[in-house]
């Protein structure tokens, strides 16, 4: 009986203790919806600095990392930005990641803390086709104006004819 309690505490204290470990890291990502293609920088700190720590981007879903090909998941070396590890541990800065290959859909980006597979930290990101926010261009936004400036013309114009 003293075995299983100690058992007990003994593992309820290692989750405490991983669990607190994992809440330090922060990490954000540029933005929350990319088009297939496009680069996801994602910037962190607070890590533990393992020198095989990693980022992830993979479906969202309950299934582990692991779980899923090859063709469905994006990964890099948080020291290194590629996926051969770097020889330094860090604890903050930047990794840029390709959506290329990756279908639409919902997504999560994981910082592992070591090599194996245990996350410390994940934010959630869209991938779809095409922007559902398309940037302006300069020339469309001026098109309100130039009608007015026309009109306005046109109305002087008017006027001049008829004095």
């Amino acid at each position: 009986m003293k075995k299983a309690f100690f058992f007990i505490v003994l593992t309820i204290l290692t989750l405490s203790m991983v669990a607190v470990y994992a809440s330090n890291i922060q990490i954000t990502l540029d933005k929350q919806e990319y088009v297939v293609g496009e680069t996801v920088t994602i910037t962190y700190s607070d890590a533990d600095g393992d020198a095989e720590a990693w980022f992830a981007i993979y479906p969202q879903g309950e299934e582990p990392y692991q779980s899923y090909p090859g063709t469905e998941k994006v990964w890099a070396y948080a020291n290194s930005n590629s996926e051969q590890a770097g020889s330094e541990p860090v604890t903050e800065g930047t990794v840029t990641l390709s959506t290329e290959g990756l279908a639409p859909g919902e997504y999560r980006c994981s910082y592992f803390v070591d090599i194996g597979y245990n996350v410390g930290a994940t934010v959630t990101l869209k991938i779809v086709e095409e922007s559902t926010n398309p940037e302006t261009s300069d020339a469309i936004a001026y098109i309100p104006f130039m009608i007015g400036a026309i009109l306005s013309l046109m109305v002087l114009k008017r006027k001049a004819v008829n004095i």
